[in-house]
């Protein structure tokens, strides 16, 4: 939207009546009049007492403009809690290192020289962390220390650990980076992906077992060990897995500021930022020999291409890594086989339209036991023939001469089975073959009566565990709790057969989350002892449901109860406080 006015008027109408809180976070514009512009337009909302507008800035000029009340200034630290973060990335494994008398008063001195900046600590510990006493000399010598202004001295530090990047190729891998704009939240997945799209990465010639995968992850590791990255999000269903990350702005700066050097005197372009919300109506002619292009967004119109297709014969491209998704078509060339010749698979993989493949006989043409660095895969029907979703399953998840899943299941982490009918395989295959689930989704099964004892025997570390539309679904096995024990989230939603949860619920000792939504014939939740470590707890649309777990107030981790359309519900089995409640 440019129209000044038309945005004013749907921020008023938007506010009008509200109460709000506003966050301007890194604040760099210092033009008083479209200061003075923003505040004539916030004052004229009609809001309720008591709304507020927090500004941060690194700007003293932006902060001197902006404010309105006495202002907070962030104050810098210490030398001794610069001395604390510095130890603390040079000994990350240590909580209280032993220092002679020598590491001790050198290393107060670079904590000294830091200037009360947690990022330059966190840099140059990270630095100290590979270095002997002389490099910390070298460090605390440094003529670094010797510019003026504090912005530049921040700037040479970063400079100086990124001097410190033994590999080329690791430089080449970080200055890549600026690509991306501040404060992007960076998948890590496919960053690596994008630095092998660059030729960047190559296997390990020391090391004939390291991927290309396995050496961009090492690369990420270094660049997040050196304080490169920050703000790491962990995937919550892989365990340590790191998700995503961010690149501090300053960071970011120095990225830039590499990437400028190398492209001086060039004609070519090199990187089109996003910097407004104007379309781009015509892409240039020259830009299709670039080897990267990022869009955050396609126009709504891309669901006119009905009839877009992956090329015919997939399974000829032998050397393929990474394949998130295959439809299987009834065409020659565009069948289940097409999977097998393709071994080099790795990451995540989603099947579907499986209603095309014949039988058993032909899903065994997949392959997939031979893609041992598959961790997460998703099969989906749609819709079968009676009986056929179990041939085609076991045909899957089978391989001729006996041969188990072992080799596969090694890195397998994640299973999703969508819309088959018939639920009997499910179990079998389940309780035998797969060994290192940490998450199990299993949903429109039509057939499925329940989750039989034994079936999640050998999945010790099943964290995740969700059933979801499964009409004839009535029970699940009492041993199923006992041997997930590291289960943190059950989710059971529109199984309206399902008249109770068995008892042992209690073994779950890791549970956080429980939620049951539209199991209209449920009656009872038998927790009578309370779970430790449940934070969330979210009932809805029960019909039958008439008391909450009697062990409910023994939950004292317990921080969000939500309770929606249980209409027989009589009774709140609560005497007293749940001291961690707050929604």
């Amino acid at each position: 939207m440019q129209d000044t006015d038309a945005i004013i008027k749907n921020l008023q109408e938007d506010l009008k009546g509200k109460r709000y809180l506003l966050v301007l976070d890194d604040v760099w514009n210092e033009d008083s009049e479209k200061w003075n512009d923003l505040m004539s337009c916030l004052l004229s909302v009609k809001d309720t007492q008591g709304s507020n507008i927090l500004v941060t800035t690194r700007s003293a000029r932006v902060a001197s403009i902006s404010q309105t009340l006495s202002r907070y200034d962030l104050q810098k630290l210490s030398d001794d809690q610069c001395w604390l973060i510095l130890k603390d990335r040079a000994f990350p494994n240590e909580s209280d290192p032993t220092l002679n008398e020598d590491e001790e008063r050198i290393g107060r001195d670079i904590a000294k020289k830091c200037g009360g900046i947690p990022l330059v600590a966190k840099v140059l510990g990270s630095m100290m962390q590979f270095k002997e006493i002389d490099g910390w000399r070298v460090i605390q010598e440094s003529t670094i220390w010797d510019l003026p202004e504090e912005e530049k001295r921040i700037s040479s530090v970063l400079k100086l650990s990124f001097d410190e990047l033994t590999s080329p190729t690791l430089k080449q891998c970080f200055v890549y980076c600026s690509m991306f704009t501040k404060d992007f939240e960076i998948e890590k997945d496919d960053l690596i992906q994008l630095w092998m799209a660059q030729g960047l990465l190559h296997p390990s010639p020391n090391n004939s077992d390291l991927e290309m995968e396995d050496v961009g992850n090492q690369y990420f590791n270094i660049l997040l060990e050196n304080s490169f990255f920050q703000d790491v999000r962990m995937d919550y269903y892989y365990g340590t897995i790191i998700a995503t990350c961010k690149i501090h702005d300053l960071v970011h700066d120095l990225a830039e500021d590499v990437s400028k050097s190398k492209t001086k005197g060039s004609n070519e372009i090199r990187h089109v930022p996003q910097n407004s919300t104007i379309d781009l109506q015509e892409i240039p002619k020259g830009i299709v020999h670039k080897r990267s292009l990022i869009f955050d967004e396609l126009p709504n119109s891309i669901g006119k291409l009905k009839h877009l297709r992956y090329p015919v014969g997939m399974g000829r491209l032998k050397n393929l890594r990474s394949l998130s998704f295959f439809i299987v078509g009834k065409e020659g060339g565009r069948g289940i086989k097409e999977l097998g010749g393709l071994k080099h698979l790795k990451g995540e993989l989603s099947i579907s339209d499986l209603k095309h493949v014949r039988d058993g006989e032909e899903a065994k043409e997949a392959k997939l036991a031979e893609k041992t660095n598959i961790r997460r895969l998703e099969l989906e029907w749609s819709q079968t023939k009676t009986g056929q979703g179990s041939s085609i399953m076991t045909g899957i998840l089978t391989v001729e001469n006996a041969k188990n899943l072992t080799e596969w299941t090694e890195e397998a982490a994640k299973l999703e089975i969508d819309s088959m009918n018939s639920g009997m395989p499910i179990a079998n295959i389940i309780s035998t073959q797969l060994t290192t689930l940490t998450r199990l989704t299993i949903k429109k099964i039509r057939g499925l009566v329940s989750l039989p004892e034994g079936m999640l025997k050998n999945n010790k570390n099943l964290a995740y565990l969700e059933i979801r539309d499964c009409p004839e679904f009535i029970c699940i096995a009492a041993d199923v709790y006992g041997c997930c024990a590291s289960l943190e989230s059950l989710r059971i939603y529109s199984c309206p057969n399902l008249r109770s949860l068995p008892h042992g619920l209690e073994h779950c000792t890791f549970l956080k989350e429980l939620t049951i939504a539209h199991c209209e014939s449920l009656e009872c939740i038998p927790v009578t002892n309370g779970l430790p470590s449940l934070c969330e707890l979210y009932i809805s649309n029960c019909d039958e449901l008439s008391s909450l777990p009697s062990g409910l107030q023994h939950c004292t981790s317990l921080e969000h109860l939500s309770i929606y359309s249980c209409r027989n519900l009589e009774a709140i089995p609560i005497t007293h406080g749940l001291p961690s409640l707050r929604n």
